[in-house]
């Protein structure tokens, strides 16, 4: 069996393979690669420069140096004849320390830093090749028959974070228009550079403590973990199955070469592809009603960012102008304002295991400070914090939605707590029922339950009809 390197991504089950993308390691120590250049938190920032994280001059100098020793490293790796994926990462910008010039004099000399743009990509050792931010969940299925199994493994928990843009790139995973690359292969005269869009996983789902307390890969991630390298090994095994048979030469296609039935053949190939072309884009447009759809459904179960646009989306339904706020110094889940006019700032956490704590609070207290110190702000904001603790586990099962230390808090600064499941009960009635006296309601038992968990009025029963 090849032995598996993974820089940046680490694989349940497979820690002892994992190295950071900090580490300096040699590619050598692998057979198969999985590189992900997902560099958050590995670096050390102080402010901001032209809206961009602004690195130390430390760590200026320690990204560049990890991003040549990756470049050197993949370069190496592929003429040793092994297989690199690239887990496509959100692409990250920055701006890094340049040098320092000094204007002025003797004691009134002035110092004045420079920096340069700088971004989570610059390892790739291909010319022409770009990446763009863009966010999406619908891929196209892959014709590849070697990608095919991945695909239809995790289609579920794919998305994509960037579109490719290179001259050098075999397509293999498109948007769902067919439009964009997400997803492709470059051949190298030994090795196989595929750089591909890959599936999350929850940490904290698939670990678990043992008897000694100590942090384990739950039996499920350890299952998840092992589908996923035996699938990525598959994929090397095929492609480099398929590089031993000789491309072609274009004079293969002249007309004195064509064989009796090829041209036919190639005709009727063109007009099932164009019939699949068309059923893909109208099962992608129906894909993409459905996925906004389900989109509410993330108050039930989700955490994160899919837990705040469900959020925000809610509030919409419940009459709200709800947006998220992030002027690169200060960052806010939802800025709420009401038709009547009240202002709040909202904060969401979703939690696996236990009951929404203490810490959440306070940082929805700090950025209703920091909100306020905001010239265009004349009235401190209302706090609102969605929960969605046990999230996991069926509303009905859940027991303790906030702490006592987070209920005390709301108590004493007068902020309203939001169940989020709760918050889907009546969100799913607005859209299913034109009911403004029922929306209003809605807003006016978030406006009374300051200082408590909110209580919204019962769902209005259907009438039966006689």
């Amino acid at each position: 069996m090849k032995n598996i390197l993974t820089i940046g991504y680490q694989i349940p089950g497979f820690s002892d393979q994992y190295k950071s993308i900090t580490s300096n390691t040699s590619m050598s120590d692998g057979d198969v690669i999985v590189f992900c250049p997902d560099m958050s938190g590995e670096y050390h920032f102080d402010g901001y420069f032209e809206g961009k994280p602004k690195l130390t001059e430390t760590s200026s100098r320690e990204i560049e140096r990890d991003s040549k020793h990756w470049s050197n490293e993949i370069i190496e790796a592929l003429k040793a004849d092994k297989t690199i994926f690239v887990f496509l990462a959100e692409k990250k910008e920055y701006s890094i320390f340049s040098h320092k010039e000094f204007s002025g004099t003797g004691r009134s000399q002035t110092p004045m830093n420079y920096y340069d743009s700088y971004d989570n990509y610059r390892w790739v050792p291909l010319s022409n090749f770009s990446v763009t931010s863009v966010k999406g969940k619908q891929i196209q299925k892959p014709k590849q028959a070697e990608f095919l199994t991945f695909f239809n493994s995790y289609k579920s928990e794919l998305s994509y974070d960037v579109v490719i843009e290179s001259n050098n790139i075999d397509p293999i995973y498109f948007t769902s228009t067919g439009s964009r690359i997400v997803g492709g292969r470059v051949k190298t005269k030994n090795g196989n550079f595929i750089f591909m869009p890959y599936p999350k996983y929850s940490y904290d789902k698939f670990t678990e403590y043992d008897k000694e307390d100590n942090e384990i890969w739950s039996k499920e991630g350890l299952n998840w973990g092992n589908k996923l390298v035996s699938h990525l090994l598959e994929i090397d095994k095929a492609t480099a199955l398929s590089t031993d048979k000789t491309p072609p030469p274009d004079w293969v296609f002249e007309a004195n070469f064509t064989l009796k039935k090829e041209k036919s053949l190639i005709n009727k190939i063109k007009s099932v592809e164009d019939k699949i072309a068309s059923l893909n884009e109208e099962l992608a447009l129906t894909q993409e009603k459905l996925s906004a759809e389900l989109e509410i459904k993330n108050l039930l179960f989700e955490t994160g960012k899919p837990l705040e646009y469900a959020v925000t989306k809610a509030l919409g339904v419940l009459g709200y102008h709800a947006e998220g706020y992030d002027d690169g110094t200060l960052e806010l889940d939802q800025v709420i304002v009401s038709p009547e006019e009240e202002r709040y700032i909202g904060e969401c956490e979703g939690k696996d295991n236990r009951a929404i704590d203490i810490s959440k609070f306070r940082q929805l207290a700090d950025a209703i400070h920091e909100d306020f110190e905001r010239d265009e702000v004349s009235n401190e904001a209302i706090g609102i914090l969605f929960g969605n603790p046990h999230r996991l586990l069926k509303p009905a099962d859940r027991k303790d939605y906030f702490t006592k230390k987070c209920l005390d808090g709301a108590k004493r600064r007068s902020y309203a707590l939001v169940k989020t499941p709760d918050l889907f009960n009546v969100t799913k009635y607005l859209l299913e029922n034109n009911n403004e006296d029922y929306q209003k309601k809605c807003r006016e038992a978030i406006k009374n339950g300051l200082g408590n968990i909110v209580k919204f009025p019962n769902v209005p029963k259907k009438k039966s009809s006689k």
